[in-house]
């Protein structure tokens, strides 16, 4: 019942309409992250603060059962391989068991290191209204590009390009 009432909010909010809300880093560069912690598939317990002091990183909020979500995973594990060692890409899965993400992420090939947002908390912080949602997050910790919806890789990548100089 909760994940259909996300579902069913995230429609509402117009998950997955390119450039619906493509914010520019200027824009966002004062609002500050907040930490969290939260597990990966295998139980392992990651810290954001920890992997800012290396690089700077990506946070992708999605569901399996969202549709631009399964069209903006490809692009996100392709930058993910073009940034690795330069970039952290977490994969925040909302309201769902291992059980259903390891398949679908297994079966893609993905790369990407899910982290389960299983009761919604992190994205509630992030003020996520829909998905996909994209943070990317610079080392100081600051929301340096936010975007909603599918078709994120060019705008994402100029977005990489800029914190890393």
């Amino acid at each position: 019942m909760k994940t259909l009432i996300a579902g069913i909010l995230s429609l509402l909010a117009g998950c997955g309409i390119p450039g619906q809300q493509d914010v520019p880093a200027k824009e966002v560069m004062q609002m500050q992250t907040l930490d969290f912690t939260l597990s990966d598939m295998e139980g392992m317990q990651v810290t954001l603060s920890s992997l800012l002091h290396e690089t700077p990183a990506v946070l992708d909020f999605w569901a399996t059962w969202c549709g631009p979500c399964r069209i903006s995973m490809p692009h996100l594990d392709n930058l993910r391989k073009q940034y690795e060692g330069k970039v952290n890409f977490l994969a925040i899965n909302l309201d769902q068991n291992p059980s259903v993400v390891r398949p679908f992420v297994e079966q893609a090939g993905y790369g990407l290191q899910v982290l389960l947002d299983t009761d919604g908390r992190v994205a509630a912080q992030y003020g996520v209204r829909g998905i996909p949602t994209t943070y990317l997050i610079d080392k100081e910790g600051s929301v340096a590009y936010h975007y909603m919806g599918a078709g994120t890789e060019k705008s994402l990548e100029k977005a990489i390009q800029s914190v890393l100089r």
